[in-house]
Parts: structure tokens; C-alpha cells; sequence
């Protein structure tokens, strides 16, 4: 039986190939390795971006060697960069910096070298107004960047309402993009179509959650209220 952790974080500083291969010990085969910020490569400049996603691809190819786990990446600028490099730099230079790491990792989707932007969008903390508009503006162009590849994104978002995933679709119809192809990370256990409006929500695999997601999809097909869906699960 294929088991995919559609999300998941490796680093060779910490347990790393280890980790993979205690996931394929326990029956898992594939992983979607997702990009996140790295204390030690700093983002200063569009160039670090380089120096980070080659980091996180390196990971990638460590766990291919070591395992016959099928290794995908995700890669992108992590929103949270945004707010350190708007106070070190100012909010124009800032999202000129975002923009680049967004096309820098799109050349690495072209290139086969990785399958998805991830994980993109904006702070799941509150923010002022202003700087939900950056990263919403920031969202949009990954995501008119992922229609011209044909591929998904992964996003990085506050915890889910029907009202934001229907935002989301709001947006990925502006770009062109089907929702289909963005993926709530951290998802709410949303699994109803009027709920995630066409989204792929990517639930925690605690047993509550799980329970909860799947309840809610067999009273939906026990009712014939809804066509076929997808929905996804990530291991911690």
C-alpha cells in the first residue's frame, strides 16, 4: 500500500536520512520534502535563496541515496521572510527579494528537479493590513507562476475557515490556477466541497483528526451530496 506524508521537514543537522528511514521502516514510501527557513543561510539578498534551496534539494537526493523512499520537493520563499527582510531592507526591496526566490524556485520546478512551490502564502499569525496585502500580492504571483508550470502549491497559511479556503479559490481563479492545485497545509479537518471550494486540505494524521475528516466524508457519500475528492494526511 503506498503511504505518502505529503509534508514533511528534514534536516541533516538533526536526525535527517534517519528519520526517513524510520519512515520507511513503518511502511511509508513516499514523502513530499517540503522548503523551510534555515537559521544558518539567512535571507538577506534573492542570491541566498540559491544557497537555501540547494540545502533542502541535497536532503532530497541524501534520502534517495539512503532509502527506496520516492523523494518529491517542494520549494519556496517561507513567509515569514518577508517581515525580517521588510525591517532590514523596506517593504518594495522586500518583495523584490520574495518575487526572485519565488522564480528561483519556479527554475528548479522547470527542471524537474523539484515538483511543487512549498510552503508559500502568508503568517498564520496575525499581521497589519499592509503586510497581509504584501503576502496575499505574493501569493497570487506563485500562483499565476504555478499555472504557467502546471503544478501545485503548498500553502502556509493561518488554520482554515470555509471563508479562507473560499479566499483562496477567490485568488487561484484571478490567476488562472485550479484550486485543485493548491494544498492546505495544517488544514482544519475540511473535507465537504462547500467547505474547501475546490482545495486540497492537508490534515495532521492524529488519530482525532483523522476520525473527524473521514467521518465527515462518509456522511457525505452516504448522502450522495458530493463527487469524488481529495484530501491528504501529514505525519508527525
Amino acid at each position: 500500500m503506498p503511504i505518502f506524508d505529503n509534508h514533511i521537514h528534514l534536516r541533516a543537522e538533526f536526525r535527517g536520512v534517519e528519520a526517513a528511514k524510520d519512515f520507511e521502516r513503518a511502511g511509508g514510501t513516499a514523502i513530499l520534502l517540503t522548503h523551510s527557513p534555515y537559521d544558518e543561510i539567512p535571507i538577506h539578498r534573492a542570491e541566498d535563496y540559491d544557497k537555501a534551496y540547494a540545502k533542502t534539494l541535497a536532503m532530497a537526493e541524501a534520502v534517495r541515496q539512503a532509502t527506496h523512499v520516492q523523494v518529491f520537493v517542494a520549494l519556496g520563499p517561507y513567509p515569514v521572510d518577508f517581515l525580517v527582510l521588510q525591517e532590514a531592507i523596506g517593504r518594495a526591496p522586500a518583495i523584490e527579494v520574495m518575487r526572485s526566490g519565488i522564480d528561483r524556485a519556479a527554475d528548479h520546478i522547470a527542471a524537474h528537479r523539484a515538483v511543487a512551490f512549498g510552503e508559500v502564502g502568508r503568517p498564520h499569525f496575525p499581521v497589519s493590513e499592509d503586510i497581509l496585502a504584501a503576502c496575499n500580492g505574493l501569493l497570487e504571483y506563485t500562483m499565476a507562476r504555478a499555472r504557467e508550470l502546471g503544478c501545485a502549491v503548498v500553502l502556509h497559511t493561518e488554520d482554515p475557515t470555509p471563508a479562507t479556503f473560499a479566499e483562496f479559490a477567490r485568488m487561484a481563479s484571478k490567476a488562472g490556477l485550479d484550486p485543485g492545485r493548491l494544498v492546505k497545509h495544517h488544514s482544519t479537518p475540511f473535507t465537504r466541497p462547500e467547505d474547501t471550494h475546490g482545495l486540497v486540505p492537508s490534515i495532521l494524521a492524529k488519530e482525532s483528526l483523522v476520525v473527524e475528516a473521514l467521518t465527515e466524508d462518509q456522511a457525505q457519500v452516504i448522502h450522495r451530496e458530493t463527487p469524488e475528492r481529495t484530501y491528504g494526511f501529514e505525519f508527525r
